[in-house]
């Protein structure tokens, strides 16, 4: 047996972090009403579940005074996603697996609700936020979007993730090279 060490991705949290929506909605063309949901993925990608999304998203909009569109935002380079999660109301990850995926963590570091369903270490990234929602059932997806999109309690996901900032994650890495070299 021999020992193993687990190093998430790390989150640059210099570009991923809270924004003010209304000059990112206008950078990235999305109207200033309404609610904007955000799903990262291409619709095609089968684990991704885009027709999913589609349900939750109409189930909710069947709940709320406003209207909410569904974004589907793919082929954007990465140093721009920032303004699509500062752009959102929440993000929906309805994928049938994961593993530990970087637009959950990216999300949380911009302070933007979450709303997935319980693959990889999801449940774990979002255990105790008031505004992330873990659900298995279409219905319980659209009961946490629609909680999510109704808080108004400012979101605290990006001290959820500080531990698995670039910085941090850096600083692990570098002390697992120390602790091997002098083995």
């Amino acid at each position: 047996n021999r020992e193993s060490h687990v190093i998430p991705h790390g989150i640059d949290f210099e570009r991923f972090r809270p924004a003010p929506a209304g000059p990112a909605r206008e950078r990235v063309g999305w109207d200033a009403e309404g609610y904007h949901v955000l799903f990262p993925y291409p619709e095609e990608r089968a684990v991704k579940n885009y027709p999913r999304a589609e349900r939750v998203v109409d189930a909710a909009r069947e709940r709320l005074d406003a209207p909410i569109t569904l974004h589907s935002v793919t082929g954007v380079p990465h140093d721009e996603m920032a303004f699509y999660h500062n752009a959102a109301d929440a993000l929906l990850l309805t994928s049938t697996h994961e593993g530990s995926p970087n637009a959950v963590k990216e999300a949380l570091a911009c302070n933007l609700p979450v709303v997935s369903t319980d693959v990889g270490d999801v449940r774990t990234r979002l255990d105790g936020l008031e505004q992330a929602h873990v659900g298995r059932s279409d219905a319980e997806l659209v009961d946490g979007l629609v909680a999510g999109l109704r808080c108004d309690d400012p979101p605290r996901g990006r001290e959820q993730v500080r531990e698995i900032s670039r910085q941090r994650t850096g600083e692990q890495l570098l002390a697992l090279y120390r602790q091997v070299a002098d083995g």
